[in-house]
């Protein structure tokens, strides 16, 4: 069959009966890998989008991951916000559609990266935010296209299953099939180190996608029946369950939705009970990755989340270089006494997340046998001819050093000759 757009593989994912009565629907056959590209599509489709517009959004990375493809196909520059605790991998496949990527202070987990986005739309009018977190389109993505699915494969259901992000999954599909099915429950999952919504309190973790240390806007506490918390320990186990038992290679998030499926089988026959599993396994990538100013680095990552946890890990050598950012123009041609501001170059590491870029700036003055070097200050002087060159470079912790970004500056000369004449006119 033949498809338009990767807009158009959407949806319609398949469900896979696991037990006898359980069944989980495999939503990384998605085309960015997770449930979360239903709501990017959802949420893209509904804004006034121009050709200035720049999507911004903070993500603990798989929406990120389905906005950044999304915005890839429909030509729309986008840079995804994250906490800095998010995986490499994830990291990777943002930058592999062309999007940027701000890191935030693990710390301070979404809320922070919330934070940082809200502070962002401030400073320039074309960017826009889907707020996923508080964007109703969200639920509605779920509410008209996730729980339509399910419906149309289940006659009878008594359970579903879901872990809680930014609550549209659980409200959308759940709102919906309460009106088909008559006693449906209806379980929420939350991580025990961050059980905002059953304890009040929020902290880091590492079960990606869930656990937002808050309660957002859209989700609908009315329409769960109740709200399991899980470790990383009991996720991870079932997540490893999964792939070695069914041949599901499920993220956490699966793993934990799983884990709590069973739980709730204390009869050792389980009724009709659909969960999901909301993303596939990061697998290892070997990618090198190129920006528009042509900086090259290599990135190469085992990531093996769902290992034996009682296993010690292995010490990871950081000998990836960070990565120089930069879309503008890498020559300029100004006159005399012209004003120019440096360019706005960052970088980003893989491990230390966004860093400073540092620049030297040599000047080569026209028509004297001089050079000078000086620190970069926020203007140049243009008021002499000649040329500058602005090199940036930036190193992370471990030493390594980025490919350098040079970008030119030809100050014209426009003063005209004066002429010195001391005798008679």
């Amino acid at each position: 069959m033949v498809y338009n757009n990767i807009l158009e593989l959407i949806g319609k994912t398949p469900v896979v009966r696991l037990e006898e009565n359980l069944y989980a629907k495999l939503e990384y056959f998605n085309p960015g890998g997770s449930i979360k590209d239903r709501i990017a599509k959802s949420m893209l489709e509904e804004m006034n989008i121009t050709k200035d517009t720049v999507i911004i959004e903070p993500t603990s990375g798989n929406t990120g991951i389905g906005i950044a493809m999304i915005c890839a196909a429909l030509k729309i520059k986008c840079k995804i916000i994250m906490p800095e605790s998010m995986s490499l991998e994830r990291r990777s496949i943002i930058l592999g559609y062309g999007a940027e990527i701000v890191l935030t202070k693990k710390e301070k987990g979404m809320k922070g990266s919330i934070e940082e986005a809200e502070a962002m739309l401030k400073r320039d009018p074309n960017y826009k935010m889907c707020s996923q977190f508080t964007n109703l389109e969200n639920v509605a993505a779920h509410f008209s296209t996730t729980a339509v699915e399910i419906m149309e494969d289940f006659e009878t259901l008594e359970y579903f299953i879901a872990a809680i992000g930014t609550g549209g999954t659980i409200t959308g599909v759940g709102s919906r099939l309460k009106s088909k099915y008559e006693d449906i429950k209806i379980i929420g999952i939350e991580p025990d180190t961050s059980p905002f919504l059953t304890e009040h309190k929020s902290g880091p973790h590492q079960i990606q996608g869930i656990g937002a240390g808050f309660k957002p806007d859209i989700l609908d506490l009315n329409v769960i029946d109740k709200i399991e918390t899980i470790s990383l320990k009991e996720a991870s186990e079932h997540a490893r369950e999964l792939g070695r038992n069914y041949g599901i290679l499920a993220g956490f998030s699966g793993g934990a939705n799983y884990a709590i499926a069973k739980q709730i089988d204390i009869t050792g026959e389980f009724t009709d009970t659909l969960t999901f599993t909301p993303e596939e396994l990061e697998k290892p990538l070997n990618i090198e990755v190129e920006d528009n100013a042509g900086n090259k680095s290599k990135y190469v990552m085992f990531l093996d989340y769902i290992a034996d946890p009682e296993s010690e890990p292995e010490e990871v050598l950081d000998e990836i270089a960070p990565i120089i950012n930069y879309t503008g123009e890498k020559s300029f041609t100004l006159n005399q006494g012209d004003s120019f501001s440096i360019p706005n170059v960052s970088a980003t590491d893989n491990i230390d997340g966004n860093i400073e870029a540092d620049c030297i700036i040599e000047k080569y003055i026209a028509k004297k046998d001089t050079a000078e070097m000086n620190n970069v200050k926020d203007h140049l002087d243009t008021q002499e001819a000649g040329k500058y060159t602005l090199t940036y470079t930036a190193t992370d912790q471990a030493g390594n050093v980025s490919d350098n970004l040079v970008i030119t500056v030809n100050i014209l000369d426009t003063t005209a000759p004066i002429f010195t004449y001391e005798g008679e006119t």
